[in-house]
């Protein structure tokens, strides 16, 4: 199985069911990140896939709700009866969006960043691996 770090260090292995997520690495030779630009946003390279945050007051929760949508701004065009105002959505990154798994590396690390128990979002968008358990624990 061919398996490549990403920069968001992550461990992506193709397989017959596509790429998955296969665990979180040390931060080792990673490049930097892109510089954020004067709205918050991050600049790409022409990318125009988002990464975008909803406040809190514009969720049923209270909390913010992190997504991904494959457009520039989805204030504008991502649209859903889930109860979560998304015209009021702030673009945090971007991402190519004919690369998925970039996009979900991405949004999964927003969730970390703002950690799952704080966020209105259901579920993580990459599973964790799971702990091996040994003899001595």
């Amino acid at each position: 199985m061919d398996c490549e770090q990403t920069r968001s260090n992550y461990v992506l292995c193709g397989g017959v069911g596509g790429d998955k997520e296969q665990g979180q690495l040390e931060q080792e030779n990673q490049e930097p990140e892109p510089q954020a630009s004067s709205d918050g946003a991050r600049q790409g390279n022409g990318n125009n896939g988002t990464i975008y945050k909803v406040p809190g007051e514009a969720t049923n929760s209270g909390k913010p709700y992190i997504g991904r949508h494959n457009q520039p701004d989805p204030a504008k065009t991502r649209k859903s009866k889930d109860g979560r105002d998304r015209t009021k959505a702030q673009v945090v990154d971007t991402y190519n969006s004919k690369n998925t798994q970039e996009g979900r590396v991405k949004e999964q690390n927003q969730i970390d960043k703002h950690g799952l128990k704080n966020l209105d979002n259901k579920r993580n968008e990459i599973r964790k691996p799971k702990h091996k358990k040994t003899k001595n624990n």
